[in-house]
């Protein structure tokens, strides 16, 4: 945001931004993290004299256009998670930057935080519509996720935007901002925790409680397979995992095999509690469960998260179980080749 200020205060508007690929994926500090592994370089311009005061009511729409399309167009790129995010915020302060200030109707500045935090609302908007998208039709498609509870939305946009379970504070910050809520209202229901200068995504096995309560709301942020209701479409979603897990021994799994998926007994207690939820919530789960397979990291489908956050496999092994239809595919990633140019096997 000093970045962005100091170049209007110039006399500059951003014209266009290029992400270039500055980190190597291998690099020790950066390997197994959701690190941004490019430089975003900004171009600016001289701005043209004289072009007075922006209203923010007119450009807001088009800073979150613009964001939704630079998120398209660097996803083409294979440009994705942190770098995708943070990409998208050029052009918007560069809409920002057009004029000499920004203001709202009734005189107040408009700053830069505010034009980021709408970029990231916009590139938010437009992940959440992807994986949407992606899940199967037969699970309701983007209508029946267009009445699903914020703190469900978060947790899909996160898994979408950063596709592993730990960030920076700043990082989440952003994507909640976004999402019109705050970091805090993750920790309070229970669904993120606090590490030092980090943000984990707790698993399902980490928000289960002791014992079942009568109503979602008195749960306190965990869940429980026994629940008599659940509070949003997360909380039924993640009570179907630790159904499902139910008996299932921890196992060291091959690189490259697939996460495991419900057990015997764990679907059965799966089709009771989806038996037992109100329509409407069933349709949600249904949308968001379908939703977050369809965009379950790779590390969570055949790598070191597996053990870390299971329910992805158990998810997608309840998919048609559940009447969703068949589940997405997860192709095994490609391995890479030990063998050297120009030496035998």
């Amino acid at each position: 945001m000093a970045l962005a200020t100091a170049i209007r205060v110039a006399g500059f508007t951003v014209t266009a931004t290029w992400p270039v690929a500055t980190e190597s994926t291998a690099s020790l500090h950066i390997r197994d993290q959701n690190a941004a592994q490019s430089t975003v370089l900004l171009v600016a311009r001289p701005r043209p004299t004289g072009v007075g005061t922006g209203y923010w009511e007119g450009l807001r729409p088009r800073v979150l256009q613009k964001a939704r399309e630079t998120a398209a167009r660097l996803e083409g790129e294979g440009i994705t998670g942190v770098d995708q995010l943070v990409g998208s915020f050029g052009p918007a302060i560069g809409v920002a930057s057009e004029f000499d200030d920004v203001r709202d109707v009734t005189g107040r500045t408009i700053g830069f935080d505010t034009v980021i935090a709408t970029a990231a609302e916009g590139v938010g908007a437009w992940r959440a519509e992807q994986l949407v998208a992606s899940a199967s039709l037969t699970a309701g498609g983007a209508a029946a996720f267009a009445g699903i509870d914020a703190l469900s939305r978060a947790v899909l946009v996160w898994w979408g935007t950063f596709r592993r379970g730990s960030v920076g504070f700043d990082e989440a910050l952003l994507l909640t901002r976004g999402l019109g809520m705050d970091v805090q209202a993750l920790v309070d229901a229970g669904l993120v925790a606090k590490d030092g200068g980090a943000i984990v995504i707790r698993s399902a096995s980490e928000r289960r409680r002791a014992s079942a309560t009568g109503t979602g709301e008195a749960g306190g942020g965990g869940v429980h397979p026994q629940d008599r209701t659940y509070g949003t479409a997360i909380d039924a979603c993640h009570a179907l995992a630790l159904a499902g897990l139910e008996g299932m021994a921890t196992v060291a799994l091959a690189p490259g095999a697939m996460a495991p998926g419900a057990t015997e007994a764990g679907r059965g207690m799966a089709s009771a509690i989806w038996q037992r939820l109100p329509g409407s919530q069933r349709t949600q789960a249904g949308a968001l469960l379908s939703a977050l397979v369809a965009g379950a990291p790779v590390a969570a489908r055949h790598g070191a998260g597996v053990s870390a956050y299971p329910e992805f496999g158990v998810w997608r092994s309840l998919h048609a179980h559940l009447g969703l239809g068949d589940a997405p595919e997860w192709k095994a990633p490609a391995q890479p080749s030990l063998q050297l140019p120009g030496f035998g096997p």
